[in-house]
């Protein structure tokens, strides 16, 4: 625990160390006198607008993901349609492409479509790289769960809708929970393309 909290501990010794002793060559292990005045600085400079930004997008992102990855997970673990093993890899050819190349692309999208320096259209962009990858994880963990499960469900008169969201989705639980993770950290610690369409 110690190892892992001690770089927390460290950033917030060094935020209140003054500048002089921040750049010394060897480490200085207490503040000589605390600087919390750069804290105010930072809530001034309009930090709680930077981070409510962060979460709408972060929020966004994560809650339309999920929407249409456990659907489309769901369907391409449990119906065999034309074309299946296709479509699969269809949804992980997608994620060969390095995100720095479809910069440019998404960038005259964004902007013929006017949503430069709109968060949506950020969501909108995290969305193309990071829902791939959901629907990939979630395909891979639907089938862990017995499809008896849901034919009983049928049997006693739920839809496949119903089968699916009273019996399946509680046993999905930690497979959401997984991608839901997953995807929160990749739209909270993407950079390049909200400096580039904000």
């Amino acid at each position: 625990g110690l190892f892992a909290v001690f770089p927390l501990f460290w950033m917030v010794l060094t935020s209140l160390k003054p500048n002089y002793q921040i750049i010394t060559p060897e480490p200085v292990w207490w503040p000589a006198e605390f600087q919390w005045g750069r804290y105010q600085r930072v809530l001034e400079a309009g930090f709680t607008t930077y981070l409510r930004n962060s979460l709408i997008v972060t929020i966004g992102t994560v809650g339309l993901g999920l929407l249409v990855s456990i659907f489309a997970g769901y369907a391409l673990a449990r119906f065999r349609m034309p074309l299946h093993r296709y479509l699969v890899m269809v949804v992980l050819a997608t994620q060969m492409f390095p995100v720095a190349v479809l910069l440019i692309p998404f960038f005259i999208v964004m902007r013929n479509l006017q949503l430069l320096g709109s968060l949506w259209g950020l969501v909108i962009a995290y969305l193309a790289f990071i829902t791939p990858l959901m629907i990939w994880i979630l395909r891979g963990f639907f089938p862990s769960i017995p499809s008896d499960l849901e034919d009983a469900a049928l049997i006693d008169g739920c839809s496949r809708f119903g089968a699916m969201w009273r019996v399946v989705m509680p046993l999905a639980g930690p497979g959401v929970a997984a991608v839901s993770i997953f995807a929160w950290i990749a739209a909270w610690n993407e950079f390049l393309f909200a400096l580039t369409f904000i």
